[in-house]
């Protein structure tokens, strides 16, 4: 168990390395540039920075001091006094490091924080948008009766598919909007008849093979079992037999699914069936994927959530300048104490 003063103290003692790292890189810059401040041509005196012109007086004409006392400084003295050149860009480019762990730092938190946020703005439940899609295809169970010899009778009346691709967005508990798109082929036939519904509005449309419209309906309309029988006739099957109308029943009941409970069609197709499922719709596999809704992924994340591609080099490009600016800096300062 951490202890409540060990999480109090860990984040000064960390900062706290940063600052004594920053107190002496800080000194050490300026003792190679700075220190000692007057730094003259030619020797002067110890005590006041004369310059020495007979030192067979042994006094200095200025302050009075003795040389013996006070000293004489050279400018190589003076020099030898500072800090070394490489010292002062060894102590800039740790003080260029530091400050790039703490930005860098900070924009990763800034990334996490931007992206908590819109996880919990997204939620489903929490009151946001979240994107969803489903497809499978659906076949009509031919449970059949069978003879004594085991072999079912005919079933030409089951021989046709429906795919299904459905795609939405759900707000909270809400669909928002989205397409539902059902696709009635006969097994064998290359086209396909598609009914349409727009989950926003509820309007729909019923085309046939060559994509036509056949039949549609306005907004708030409502897909039920004449509607879906119209579409199964247009289709070429036998709306009259049993099993078919079993089909057209669990397509009317995904319709209505689809405006009002998008998330149960799945567990409703996956359901067991006896010999009196005969035509019940069942759900081949399939597939499901979901998104933050209206807003995905953004393009230029550098891992996840991460910093963003463009901060990413603005960051390492100002900090490139920084750091080049300063070493150009410290070379120039110290040319220029050396000269005089």
């Amino acid at each position: 168990m951490v202890s409540g003063w060990s999480m109090e103290l860990g984040p000064i003692l960390h900062y706290g390395v940063y600052v004594l790292i920053g107190i002496v890189c800080v000194g050490a810059i300026v003792r190679a540039l700075w220190a000692p401040m007057d730094i003259h041509r030619a020797p002067c005196c110890g005590g006041c920075g004369h310059g020495v012109r007979d030192i067979l007086q042994g006094v200095c004409p200025e302050c009075g001091g003795q040389y013996a006392k006070v000293g004489i400084t050279t400018p190589s003295m003076a020099v030898r006094l500072r800090a070394s050149l490489p010292i002062a860009l060894l102590a800039w480019t740790t003080m260029v490091g530091v400050g790039a762990s703490l930005s860098h730092g900070w924009l990763e938190q800034r990334a996490w924080a931007t992206y908590s946020t819109a996880s919990v703005a997204f939620t489903p439940g929490v009151g946001g948008k979240q994107s969803e899609k489903y497809t499978t295809d659906l076949t009509p169970v031919s449970m059949g009766s069978f003879s004594a010899f085991g072999r079912a009778e005919s079933k030409t009346a089951l021989e046709y598919r429906i795919s299904l691709d459905l795609g939405y967005v759900i707000d909270g508990d809400k669909v928002e909007s989205g397409m539902c798109v059902m696709k009635l082929r006969k097994n064998g036939e290359p086209e396909s008849f598609p009914l349409t519904i727009d989950l926003a509005d509820g309007s729909f449309t019923i085309k046939d093979d060559q994509g036509k419209e056949i039949a549609k309906g306005g907004k708030d309309s409502k897909v039920d079992d004449g509607v879906v029988e119209q579409w199964f006739d247009h289709a070429g099957l036998d709306i009259k037999d049993k099993a078919v109308r079993r089909s057209i029943k669990d397509a009317a009941k995904i319709a209505r699914y689809a405006r009002v409970d998008p998330g149960a069609i799945e567990a409703s197709l996956n359901n067991s069936f006896s010999t009196g499922d005969d035509g019940a719709l069942r759900g081949n596999g399939g597939s499901r994927s979901s998104g933050p809704g209206a807003f995905g992924a953004t393009a230029g994340m550098v891992g996840p959530p991460g910093i963003g591609t463009m901060e990413m080099s603005i960051w390492v490009g100002m900090l490139g300048a920084v750091y080049v600016s300063g070493c150009a800096g410290i070379v120039w300062r110290n040319r220029r104490v050396l000269r005089g």
